[in-house]
């Protein structure tokens, strides 16, 4: 067992303790009077570094001195169990817990009462969540009080806490803050972490999830799990709002990704609070089992052109490497550098949305990263993916094929929308029958052509109210697409509403991209990597797409995407175009379809998110309509059977 090298306090096994003859006395020693415990007896030792002295006990009995085996240790540390001489100590059946003690030499330390139901103590139990099977014994926590300044200082401690199944237990502690040693024995994973208790704050376990799913950690050993898993999508329900408080309480995104080198404590937590959101237990998405979220991240009146990346909230790093305790370095817990990608690119005063395919992070949360200025920002969840254990829907990619055009009637739902309009569109089957009929949800690629004034779309599942959500903005004048995945309401059916300032009005196409469905492919979610960039050559010819110009990317073997992957999931960005076009991307060897990925006018830089299927020797293709035109893109997840 690791020591901590902190003046917080040290512990060993009781087998250690009741293995070491008591030394002798030296300078330094505490008193001690009656003790209470309920076990009725157990044992007390000293902790100078050497752990030199044992004291057997019985409740009520006053023990006297107990003193180092060293000259002046200050302060003396000691550890008292309640484990009756030759027996057991099991945190889910005993009625008190372990306590530490830390005092200057000489202090009369009185009277102690150990954790327990009558001193103020309470027992905390969590669930374990995991892909695989969690065997009696697999999980192994010890937690230790952080103790204060006091003389004495007083704190809980447990040892060697096993997990009974799929359930643990702290055994007895007192309310505060502790640090926690969580070791999984089946795959190596062992991580520090901070914890506040307190009675009713249970805590969950996922051995799948970063950091365990708890919100700040530390990996001594192994790393965070990468599961992927099946989809579960969702009628959308707005996470964040920065306008009103909604997710991030404390207004605008502000600069950077909420490193805060300022000495005063609270404007550092202020800062990281501005900069995360909790995306699990919320919105209809559990707390454990949770390997990915699908959200509409829109950006709102930023006050200076740049760009957001949303990324998982990281484990903290090891700063120190001979450190053994790193977890309290806050500093520590952000990226040395920030991923080199975008999720949404933006004008100063701009509205501008996009699909993000987010990996969970520690503690259930996702991060921001703002390139300058400040800017509002919402999110709206369409769904999430499990680690593989609960049985989502896997994603199929197809060809884009074209079912809504109000254009040209294609859909056959009418004409141009209104300001107001709300209409039903039949996703499946649909799409030529590329589409099942037991589909559960669809990804489109929507696009609002020719709008008159500012607005917004909603898309829902059928059959449901419309919810307070958006997934996608306009912009008179502007054509703009965003990928959506909407849940499949009833007879097959998703609904459309269009806002539109002014009485205004605007045209609707939607292309099919893919659909989900049981026992389909399942989705792996990636921290963002760069799989191609035209400006620098990077796995592609060097130089902007020409007009009407198509070329082939390779995605399997590149940017971790490995070669049984069927379909991609790409953030896809435009930039430096010479003349207004569009982006069509397909998967390689089929016909380039009636279909538009990305649209955009000239100077304009414009991301959207693309899941595609993989075409022949794990490609995809991608065609410029006019002018010139830089393309990258970034890979954010991946599918495979």
């Amino acid at each position: 067992m690791r020591r901590i090298a902190l003046a917080i306090l040290a512990v060993a096994t009781v087998a250690a303790t009741l293995g070491l003859a008591a030394g002798p006395a030296a300078a330094s020693s505490l008193r001690f009077g009656a003790i209470d415990n309920p076990n009725g007896a157990g044992v007390l030792f000293v902790d100078d570094g050497g752990y030199c002295t044992g004291v057997p006990f019985n409740s009520g009995q006053s023990i006297g001195v107990v003193s180092s085996c060293r000259s002046n240790p200050s302060p003396l540390r000691t550890e008292i169990y309640p484990i009756p001489i030759g027996g057991t100590w099991d945190p889910f059946s005993s009625p008190a817990g372990g306590l530490a003690v830390e005092a200057s030499n000489g202090v009369n330390v009185g009277n102690l009462a150990l954790p327990s139901a009558s001193s103020g103590g309470f027992q905390l139990t969590g669930r374990i969540a995991s892909g695989t099977p969690v065997a009696d014994g697999r999980i192994h926590v010890n937690l230790f009080q952080l103790l204060g300044n006091g003389n004495p200082a007083v704190g809980a401690f447990g040892s060697f806490f096993a997990n009974h199944g799929s359930t643990w237990s702290t055994g007895w502690v007192f309310p505060g803050s502790y640090i926690l040693f969580i070791e999984d024995r089946a795959t190596g994973n062992n991580i520090q972490a901070l914890m506040d208790l307190a009675p009713g704050a249970n805590i969950d376990i996922d051995l799948d999830a970063s950091c365990f799913g708890l919100d700040t950690c530390a990996y001594d050993a192994g790393g965070p799990a990468a599961p992927g898993g099946g989809f579960h999508p969702l009628a959308p329900v707005r996470l964040l709002d920065t306008r009103n408080g909604t997710g991030i309480a404390n207004g605008p995104i502000g600069p950077g990704d909420g490193r805060n080198s300022d000495p005063n404590p609270d404007k550092r937590l202020d800062t990281i609070a501005n900069h995360e959101l909790k995306v699990t237990g919320v919105g209809g998405v559990p707390n454990i089992g949770v390997s990915a979220v699908v959200l509409n991240v829109t950006a709102v009146d930023p006050t200076s052109d740049g760009f957001l990346t949303v990324y998982p909230k990281l484990p903290r790093g090891v700063t120190n490497p001979a450190d053994p305790i790193r977890v309290f370095n806050e500093q520590s817990a952000y990226l040395p550098n920030y991923p080199n990608s975008s999720n949404l690119n933006f004008l100063a005063g701009d509205i501008v949305p996009n699909l993000v395919l987010a990996r969970v992070g520690a503690g259930g949360k996702i991060r921001f990263n703002n390139f300058a200025g400040l800017t509002h920002t919402v999110a709206d969840i369409v769904g999430w993916f499990d680690s593989g254990s609960d049985n989502g829907d896997g994603f199929v990619g197809i060809t884009p094929t074209r079912i809504l055009d109000t254009r040209d009637g294609t859909g056959r739902i009418g004409g141009r929308f209104n300001h107001g309009d709300t209409r039903s569109l039949t996703v499946a089957p649909s799409a030529g029958g590329a589409v099942p009929n037991d589909a559960t949800a669809v990804v489109l690629n929507v696009t609002a052509a020719n709008p008159t004034n500012e607005g917004y779309v909603t898309v829902w599942p059928h059959g449901l109210a419309r919810p307070l959500a958006s997934s996608l903005n306009t912009q008179p004048g502007q054509t703009r697409p965003n990928l959506v995945v909407a849940k499949v309401g009833d007879n097959g059916a998703i609904d459309l509403y269009t806002y539109c300032d002014q009485l205004g009005s605007v045209d609707l196409v939607a292309d099919v991209v893919g659909y989900f469905h049981p026992g389909a492919g399942k989705v792996f979610g990636v921290d963002p990597q760069r799989l191609f960039d035209s400006r620098t050559g990077q796995n592609t010819a060097r130089g902007a797409f020409g007009s009407g110009e198509a070329r082939s990317v390779q995605v399997t073997g590149q940017a971790g995407v490995p070669g049984d992957a069927t379909s991609v999931v790409l953030n896809v960005t435009v930039t430096e175009p010479t003349f207004a076009g569009f982006v069509t991307v397909w998967p390689t060897g089929g016909t380039m379809p009636l279909a538009s990925t990305l649209n955009f006018v000239a100077g304009q830089t414009v991301p959207n998110l693309v899941m595609v299927k993989l075409g022949n020797g794990g490609q995809v293709s991608l065609f410029n309509s006019a002018g010139s035109s830089h393309l990258l893109a970034d890979v954010v997840g991946y599918v495979r059977s």
